[in-house]
């Protein structure tokens, strides 16, 4: 069986988003996307697309969500 390395699963991930021609906050404000994508870690280690308007990953924002969905819309 022929395993990838992961040299080549991160060559083949960035496909996409190259072809997207999106791959810049400076881009994307520059078009009014409403996301982007780096490649870079989050600060949570996430590999996702991140909103232009502030920055934060898709990720992020949707535990960010749960976590306030729980608290019944209350911030501490």
């Amino acid at each position: 069986m022929n395993v990838p390395t992961i040299e080549e699963i991160k060559k083949a991930l960035e496909i996409p988003f190259k072809d997207a021609g999106n791959t810049s906050l400076e881009h994307a404000l520059k078009i009014n996307a409403k996301f982007y994508f780096t490649g870079v870690p989050c600060i949570r280690g996430h590999i996702a697309q991140r909103l232009t308007s502030n920055r934060q990953c898709r990720k992020c924002q949707e535990i960010d969500a749960r976590a306030n969905t729980k608290r019944g819309g209350k911030y501490d």
